[in-house]
């Protein structure tokens, strides 16, 4: 159930964006079971007769876990910011159907969440933090740059 305009996008539907998200996305990170794969296959093809030390696996292990918290970080940031957005006015870049740039405006409704990813819903359609270029300000119309 969205709360204070955060959402799940799968109540909404007919938006170009989110029906792109995966394809545009793909896989970017590796998860725990990828790290456990990856150490799996490492210990399977190792030199037998100089085999790697506890220390390497406990530093590769280290530096992954340094990683995943970044990457946690990165993505809680990201959504504060597009939670902040909900109720402004923003100015959208988008792509027309010849592929030719347009710039719309809007209230940010909502937002929802593809694999993680906040999109923002902007005129029935969802968008990316990175598709917006700016916020309308509410005094005296000016704009702010993001």
């Amino acid at each position: 159930m969205p709360v204070s305009g955060v959402g799940n996008n799968s109540n909404v539907s007919g938006t170009s964006y989110k029906n792109n998200v995966n394809s545009k996305l793909g896989k970017s990170e590796l998860g725990y079971e990828d790290f456990i794969t990856l150490l799996t296959a490492q210990l399977k093809n190792q030199n037998m007769f100089d085999p790697a030390s506890d220390t390497e696996f406990i530093a590769q292990m280290a530096q992954f876990s340094a990683l995943q918290q970044m990457n946690n970080l990165t993505a809680m940031i990201q959504t504060s910011q597009a939670i902040s957005f909900v109720g402004k006015t923003v100015i959208v870049k988008t792509f027309d159907s010849s592929n030719n740039v347009r710039y719309i405006s809007g209230v940010v409704e909502s937002v929802s969440f593809e694999n993680k990813t906040p999109l923002l819903l902007v005129n029935n359609k969802y968008y990316a933090l990175s598709d917006i270029t700016d916020i309308i300000a509410d005094f005296g119309g000016e704009m702010m740059e993001v």
